[in-house]
């Protein structure tokens, strides 16, 4: 399977990834960051917009594309598992059960964009939308309350779907940003916490 230089199915996955973060920043407007290490403060950032760039954009001749079916089985399986646990961790971190509606609807009105790429797209992108209004529910019963165990994980789960679809796609630059946004991001939820 090759996406072409522009991978909108990785965009699809960014939006669903930043919906939470979107509702907890509203919600938390006035929260300020306890750890003042500016140094990772700047990591952070530089992190998560290259991951961001490259994982929607190839700056590689060839585009984005699977080397193999392995990596390809891969990362159909990988991503939507972790897009699961995030919107999980997230129904848990924010207290309610109001984004599984917005998964649904966001991912229908996406879903039609996914078909032009082929069968499987479609396929995962309901996937991920049925489980992430379901999944939420089921890790509830096991996480019950936020913890910093959930803050944590809110923390480590994204550089773990960025590094994913960095090494499936042998996208080296995405690997890169993953790792440094997989040093920075975890250390400043770390100390945010204390």
């Amino acid at each position: 399977m090759v996406f072409g230089w522009i991978n909108v199915f990785q965009l699809i996955i960014i939006a669903i990834m930043m919906a939470p973060n979107i509702q907890y920043a509203l919600r938390h407007k006035n929260t300020a960051h306890v750890c003042t290490n500016r140094v990772m403060h700047i990591l952070e950032q530089v992190g998560r917009y290259a991951c961001i760039l490259f994982m929607v954009f190839s700056f590689d001749s060839r585009g984005f594309g699977f080397p193999s079916i392995e990596l390809f089985l891969i990362y159909f399986l990988g991503i939507p598992l972790l897009l699961i646990i995030y919107l999980g961790l997230w129904e848990i971190q924010l207290g309610d059960n109001r984004l599984a509606p917005v998964y649904v609807i966001v991912g229908l009105a996406l879903l039609p964009c996914g078909m032009v790429f082929g069968t499987t797209v479609p396929w995962t992108i309901a996937f991920i939308l049925l489980l992430a209004a379901v999944g939420p529910i089921l890790l509830q019963n096991v996480l019950p309350e936020p913890s910093k165990g959930t803050e944590m994980a809110l923390s480590i789960v994204p550089v773990l779907i960025f590094l994913l679809c960095g090494i499936t796609l042998v996208n080296l630059p995405l690997i890169a940003s993953a790792i440094l946004f997989g040093i920075a991001h975890p250390y400043i939820t770390w100390k945010t916490m204390k």
